[in-house]
């Protein structure tokens, strides 16, 4: 008999076939889970988007243009636009997070919205302190007068 004394235990002895037979059964629940989830249907086939581009790929420039200018055209080509970014920033964080280069640019990015927030924060409160301190202190004067003042006082 093949036995493991490491993974042993007083209530439970273990050996390799066993082991083995979990391994089998881990496996085939891993594989049912794959099975079960849904997968994005991606045929080959896309109806809409071909007609889409037979009928812009036939058109003159100066239909191009006149498309190209139109407001209404603008306002859906954009939610067109804003979905896809959608969809593949959905797709993709995901993948880019995983890789060591995405993880690491991710990181970086983090640390400088967090400094930056900081930043920006303290300036929004450093000029709300002074708007503060002229309203309190100084409204008989104007405010490029206060600012002045403040100027020459540092």
């Amino acid at each position: 008999m093949n036995y493991d004394p490491l993974l042993a235990s007083a209530d439970r002895p273990y050996d390799i076939p066993q082991l083995e037979e979990e391994q089998r059964k881990i496996a085939g629940k891993i594989e049912q889970l794959k099975q079960r989830q849904p997968q994005p249907q991606q045929s080959a086939k896309c109806p809409i988007w071909d007609e889409i581009d037979s009928i812009v790929s036939g058109m003159s420039d100066q239909e191009l243009y006149m498309m190209n200018n139109n407001d209404e055209f603008k306002e859906s080509s954009a939610n067109v636009q804003n979905i896809l970014q959608r969809e593949y920033l959905r797709i993709m964080r995901p993948i880019v997070e995983n890789t060591k280069d995405g993880k690491d640019a991710l990181d970086k990015h983090l640390t400088l919205i967090k400094r930056l927030r900081k930043t920006a924060r303290d300036e929004v409160n450093k000029k709300y302190s002074i708007m503060d301190e002229y309203l309190e202190n100084y409204s008989d004067m104007s405010f490029n007068e206060f600012m002045e003042l403040k100027k020459t006082k540092k």
